[in-house]
């Protein structure tokens, strides 16, 4: 409940600032990713970040290779298409000639919100550095007049396309932040899409083997505690539930393996990591989204892996110190 109240505090400052024509849209898209993390809401999170990030440097790919793991391949596929057209119809805009008339229609703004702001910046500058004719004579005032006059046609029109485009995306977060304040109001915590995820991933763990049941179930209880110790036990089932997952999906052997991406592991029986790895590979075969995902889970590990000695130190600093205290 805590963290609902934060979040919530971050949602109505943002809707607060989003009647602020001084507050930019990208600030929005910060605080709607902010929110969307908070609340582990993929789902959202996905197309903030394409605002965000835009194509630029492969972009939006680098995004889909990132969100592919955290969907089933039908919801990943089907996200990623309605997801693509909304951005690309939020960027439609037509290419002009110098006298303003339309050359291209419907063409495509591929950037993020930071240069479409710019965008708008760099035009407003430009109707600053139109010729000033204030003391010419009154032949050259009316051929530049009518020049500036042109500029500014030009300009009026490039600058309302470019906004646009902003408040076609500040509508969309907007919306967003109306949304998730409502759900936060209605105590709906989490996205939905989480738990609806974590309960499929349960379910299938248990159909592989029974034990996954009672490690989940400890998880959760541990977990609800909120306890060090309790946490630290946690650390502990999270473990256990890799390990039991490595064993159904690649069981131990004993020598050196030599992995589809180019690395030899050792895939004992302590080596859940490496043989989870192995068999993502194998699967997967050498793709930029399998490797993301491989490190994912390599990172997860290690925090896992840190976490738990550190609350293994801080266990055993209290017992020694309750010891020192009870002798």
């Amino acid at each position: 409940m805590v963290v609902n109240d934060y979040i919530l505090k971050i949602v109505q400052s943002a809707l607060s600032n989003a009647g602020s024509s001084d507050y930019p849209t990208s600030s929005l898209l910060k605080d709607a990713q902010r929110v969307a993390n908070l609340r582990r809401d993929y789902v959202n999170l996905w197309w903030i970040l394409q605002e965000l990030q835009g194509s630029h440097k492969n972009g939006l790919q680098k995004i889909d290779c990132e969100m592919k793991g955290k969907f089933v391949y039908s919801e990943y596929e089907s996200m990623g298409k309605d997801y693509l057209m909304k951005w690309i119809n939020e960027r439609l805009i037509n290419e002009l000639d110098a006298n303003g008339e339309v050359i291209k229609k419907d063409q495509v703004y591929p950037y993020c919100i930071y240069d479409i702001e710019e965008r708008i910046r760099s035009i407003d500058m430009q109707f600053g550095s139109l010729i000033n004719t204030k003391g010419m004579h009154t032949l050259d005032v009316y051929y530049i007049e009518q020049q500036n006059a042109r500029n500014r046609a030009f300009l009026n029109l490039q600058r309302e396309q470019y906004r646009n485009i902003d408040h076609r995306i500040r509508d969309r977060v907007t919306n967003y932040l109306v949304d998730s304040e409502m759900q936060l109001i209605q105590g709906d915590s989490p996205s939905r899409y989480f738990e609806d995820n974590k309960k499929w991933v349960e379910e299938k763990l248990a159909s592989y083997d029974v034990a996954f049941v009672d490690y989940l179930n400890a998880l959760n209880s541990h977990l609800s505690k909120e306890t060090d110790v309790d946490n630290e036990e946690a650390l502990l089932d999270i473990r256990k539930i890799l390990w039991c997952y490595a064993n159904h999906i690649c069981p131990p052997r004993e020598e050196v393996t030599l992995c589809s991406d180019g690395k030899k592991r050792m895939l004992t029986n302590d080596r859940y990591l490496n043989r989870i790895s192995y068999i993502l590979f194998e699967r997967g075969g050498l793709h930029t989204h399998t490797e993301i995902l491989n490190q994912n889970i390599e990172d997860l590990v290690k925090r896992i892996e840190k976490k738990t000695n550190w609350l293994a130190k801080v266990s055993m600093e209290r017992y020694l110190k309750w010891k020192q205290t009870s002798v």
